[in-house]
């Protein structure tokens, strides 16, 4: 799991799905934000979802809303996933929260923040 992209990328292949395929690992991605692609916000039940899609409709990944009021995750499939696997993913195993957002989430966010900050100390 990333804090990345993965089939929901400009290229179809962000970060998330290069790094699965680097190791040959099953990999998904999980961000905040989108990068790529439309999704109507989920309602504000715990588990409310709906479909991140392109221009033509495909759908690239999930927007979900893990608990109720907080603002959603957007997941994708990197490599050897697939969407379904991704939102069961998300749905059953990531069901320890931190901050609103699931404890692996939360801690490579804070883990890149930490390393961006000591890499800018002189």
């Amino acid at each position: 799991m990333f804090d990345a992209q993965g089939t929901a990328h400009p290229r179809g292949f962000g970060l998330a799905a290069h790094i699965g395929v680097l190791y040959d690992l099953p990999t998904l991605g999980m961000t905040r934000r989108p990068l790529f692609g439309r999704a109507e916000p989920p309602t504000e039940a715990d588990g409310a979802m709906s479909d991140i899609t392109d221009r033509r409709g495909r759908v690239l990944g999930t927007c979900v809303r893990l608990r109720a009021r907080c603002e959603p995750i957007f997941s994708s499939p990197g490599h050897r996933t697939d969407i379904a696997t991704t939102l069961k993913s998300v749905l059953l195993k990531l069901n320890c929260f931190q901050s609103g957002y699931p404890k692996p989430l939360a801690f490579v966010h804070e883990t890149a923040n930490r390393l961006a900050h000591n890499r800018t100390q002189p």
